[in-house]
């Protein structure tokens, strides 16, 4: 029913490739750190092991370089602050909404300019953009034909497929990083409680000289802290339910709008409150 432009499944896809590059990385480079404290704390005196922590260990420092020059996040973030930044612009131009509700030429020319200054923008993107969609139309028809249709339709087509499908997609992904967050915390908590079992224990004689796994619970507290804080699941949750509130409260206004010029109105608040999403995008790579 609605296309994007090219340049915004440019977007998007560079965006959730960066991403998926960044999280397997990360993930192995984090499990390289847990194998290696297992291997040193039980099997260091065997010569082999010893060669292969030598390895482990030069192997996370080239992770470490990896990651250094290579700005996984910061593309991944940029990326998706531009598809985010086009979404919302596609959909006000398709709708007739506020600074296109204008005649189709000028709009169109309008259009084009506030695509090509998000671009100019967002030097981290320009790095990266490819022409895997570079022969899809830069206007999809389907956006030239919604803008045609009369008030109702209009509205009813923004309603469906932008405020309630946007709506439910946050729901989706607060639920979804509300159990994420719940299950990583009970997590650490029992990691935490077994190695203050172990540390009491290492202060008595009742180990027989087995060596407590003390080292190994440190490393794995501190990559499951090291996840959930890349993640931000917490975060993430209630950033996306309060946006699904807000986009709640915006549908409930829906039998308000009578006029194009309400309908302006009623989609620029509703832009608004997405993005606040690609807002904190941006943010989040800054810091």
């Amino acid at each position: 029913m609605f296309d994007y432009p090219a340049i915004y499944k440019e977007a998007d896809n560079i965006s959730n490739k960066t991403q998926k590059q960044y999280l397997v990385l990360l993930g192995v480079f984090l499990c390289i750190l847990i194998v290696s404290s297992v291997l040193f704390t039980y099997l260091n005196d065997i010569f082999v092991i010893k060669i292969a922590n030598a390895i482990i260990s030069l192997a996370i420092v080239v992770f470490s370089f990896v990651f250094y020059f290579n700005n996984y996040q910061g593309v991944w973030y940029n990326a998706r602050a531009v598809a985010e930044s086009i979404k919302t612009i596609s959909w006000r131009y398709a709708i007739k909404a506020d600074p296109y509700n204008t005649p189709d030429d000028n709009a169109k020319k309008l259009f084009l300019k506030t695509i090509k200054h998000i671009i100019d923008m967002n030097h981290d993107f320009q790095k990266c953009i490819e022409a895997d969609y570079g022969d899809q139309q830069l206007i999809p028809e389907s956006m030239t034909k919604i803008r045609q249709l009369p008030f109702n339709e209009r509205l009813d087509i923004y309603q469906k497929h932008r405020i309630i499908e946007q709506r439910d997609w946050y729901i989706k992904k607060s639920k979804f990083n509300k159990k994420r967050s719940s299950l990583l915390f009970c997590m650490l908590i029992i990691l935490s409680f077994i190695l203050t079992i172990f540390i009491f224990l290492s202060f008595s004689n009742t180990t027989n000289n087995f060596i407590l796994p003390v080292g190994i619970l440190l490393s794995m507290i501190s990559v499951l802290f090291t996840w959930v804080q890349t993640k931000k699941y917490k975060e993430l949750e209630k950033s996306y339910a309060l946006t699904a509130h807000e986009i709640g409260f915006i549908d409930a206004q829906k039998d308000e709008v009578k006029t194009d010029d309400l309908l302006s109105e009623y989609v620029d608040n509703s832009e608004n409150a997405f993005s606040r999403e690609h807002t904190q995008w941006i943010a989040r790579k800054d810091t």
